[in-house]
């Protein structure tokens, strides 16, 4: 499964992929890549879209080889609070 936009980020001790689907005119603003995350937090991942109505948010922990599912959500809300998993 290839996905488009995917952002290295660390959480705690290990390193994941954040992913999000939506259209080519989708653009991640945050994760943007290189963050330090902790496991049990709350992160808002945020980003802009022109025209996708609904948008995927994934993480991988093994480098893109498994997708777990973050959110489906309404493409124009341009947030998602998300509870960093533990991957550890």
């Amino acid at each position: 499964m290839t996905f488009p936009l995917r952002y290295l980020l660390t959480i705690t001790a290990a390193t994941i992929v954040f992913a999000a689907t939506g259209s080519a005119q989708t653009v991640i603003l945050t994760p943007n890549g290189g963050e330090t995350l902790v496991a049990g937090a709350s992160y808002s991942a945020t980003w802009q879209s022109q025209s996708a109505d609904q948008i995927r948010l994934l993480y991988s922990a093994d480098g893109g080889e498994v997708w777990s599912l973050i959110a489906e959500t309404d493409a124009s809300s341009g947030t998602y609070a998300w509870t960093v998993p533990n991957v550890a």
